[in-house]
């Protein structure tokens, strides 16, 4: 295992301190004068052995000297007498042979420490070929279960810094950053994207990141991301204050269900995991709320499934409320159908989100005396003085009855399966508060991001279909981040 870290070599706990050294008996400069200072007992083996044999002899070769509190490796990888290109001294396969000297030598599960940049100062390597090859050379014992420090006094480079100094001006691919960095700094992909979602949620990537578009209104922002919905790692754990979705659902009985009927597109059942993800970016507290089809018999298995998945990976059941789509009805099937499932589930316990209107009432009557207040009046005025608004574990409001409104016309739909504005604008009032975090990973029209802009809050979408992208750009007026 590798770990760059912001500390001093010396005050490492591992007991091997690498570094790499010339061939000519020098320390003159950096961590191998600060080694001769504070270790004589090792400069004067390292240049006792220099006089003993050739350049030749030495380079690639490792000496390990027992200074009583930690043993110090001369790595010998450089020669002051030759520069092997342009101002490089360091032999890239002289380090390579060495380490892996070294690390034959090793009992498993020792801890190493090593200077950042080490062979790249006045050794004038290139950091990015020197750290692949100290990964190259853990990978190849990776049986010893190593752990490496690599130790700086200056501050490391952050994901964000090493992308934006790459690519401050070209478009690049996630897949492109991730190689980039790894080549760097040794970080797993999720953390490459999640600083990259970051980067474009805080403005940083505005001209960065292909298939990522943005757009800013009433104080909030919509960020639309043209990639696989089941996909969720480049989302922070914990990040989403909720996930309002309709996946693409598949009815293997011959056709999709809902208003999915022959439906052009790629259609998928959930699995266990896709609930798990859904999960681990949540906040704790937080709804996930899943449109369903009405139960019919090709698909009443798979609807229990849903349920059975969802309480399996961790979630709670809240409450299941009808849609109906006002005058609308589907003839498929065998029976006539006017309604779909709006399925509530929490993680966890429900958050505060109900107001309490028994204590805010109190607490008006005490702040401002004299003064008859109706419930919703007392919630305001505590707001606008400052005072603190109480809330109950729940929902913004009781649940309704059903959701009673209207689709979109055939005309005005852009996606098949498209729900109104003003049914998600509902649910979204129930769900989070204005300023939040909404997540539709299945976008499809790109309903969700004109609700949450229309009720104040901040939405991420997900889509998979190019054409889609494109509708949901020109309905939102999204701004590409960059051309896809």
């Amino acid at each position: 295992m590798i770990r760059v870290i912001e500390k001093d070599l010396f005050l490492s706990s591992a007991k091997i301190l690498v570094h790499q050294v010339n061939t000519e008996g020098v320390m003159g400069a950096g961590i191998a004068k600060t080694i001769k200072e504070k270790y004589p007992i090792v400069f004067q083996k390292y240049n006792t052995i220099c006089q003993r044999f050739t350049v030749e002899e030495l380079m690639g070769k490792v000496q390990l000297v027992e200074t009583g509190e930690k043993k110090i490796c001369n790595l010998f990888a450089e020669s002051l007498n030759r520069k092997i290109e342009g101002n490089r001294r360091t032999d890239y396969d002289s380090f390579r042979n060495g380490l892996h000297s070294l690390f034959s030598k090793l009992e498993p599960n020792t801890k190493v420490a090593m200077p950042y940049n080490i062979g790249c100062g006045l050794g004038g390597g290139d950091w990015k070929i020197v750290f692949q090859i100290i990964k190259e050379a853990d990978e190849s014992f990776q049986n010893k279960n190593f752990e490496i420090e690599i130790c700086s006094l200056d501050p490391i480079p952050s994901v964000k810094d090493l992308i934006q100094e790459e690519f401050s001006e070209e478009p690049f691919r996630t897949s492109e950053a991730e190689e980039f960095v790894s080549s760097i700094k040794n970080v797993n992909k999720e953390s490459v994207r999640a600083r990259i979602y970051e980067g474009v949620k805080t403005g940083i990537f505005k001209k960065l990141v292909r298939g990522v578009y943005t757009v800013s209104t009433n104080d909030t922002e919509a960020v639309l991301i043209h990639g696989d919905g089941r996909d969720l790692s480049m989302i922070e754990d914990a990040s989403i204050d909720a996930i309002i979705t309709d996946h693409p659902y598949l009815d293997e009985k011959g056709h999709t269900g809902g208003n999915r009927n022959f439906a052009t597109y790629d259609c998928f059942r959930y699995t266990i995991e896709d609930f798990k993800e859904k999960y681990r970016v949540l906040k704790e507290g937080s709804f996930l709320v899943e449109f369903l089809p009405e139960e019919s018999e090709t698909n009443f298995e798979y609807l229990y499934q849903i349920k059975q998945m969802a309480i399996k990976a961790g979630f709670q059941y809240y409450s299941k409320v009808p849609y109906r789509k006002g005058s609308f009805i589907s003839n498929t099937g065998r029976k006539s159908k006017a309604t779909e499932e709006v399925m509530f589930f929490t993680k966890g316990d429900a958050r505060s989100l109900r107001p309490d209107a028994k204590k805010n009432l109190s607490d008006a009557a005490k702040y401002f005396p004299g003064i008859k207040l109706s419930s919703p009046e007392a919630m305001d005025k505590l707001i606008e003085s400052g005072h603190k608004v109480n809330y109950m574990k729940g929902a913004a409001g009781m649940l309704p009855v059903e959701f009673n409104v209207q689709p979109p016309s055939k005309k005005e739909k852009i996606h098949q399966a498209e729900k109104p504005v003003d049914l998600l604008r509902q649910i979204i009032r129930y769900v989070t508060l204005p300023g939040e975090i909404i997540m539709d990973h299945f976008a499809g029209s790109g309903v969700l991001g004109e609700a949450a802009s229309l009720e104040e809050r901040n939405s991420i979408m997900i889509e998979i279909d190019k054409e889609n992208v494109d509708k949901i750009i020109n309905r939102l007026k999204l701004t590409a981040v960059l051309t896809a």
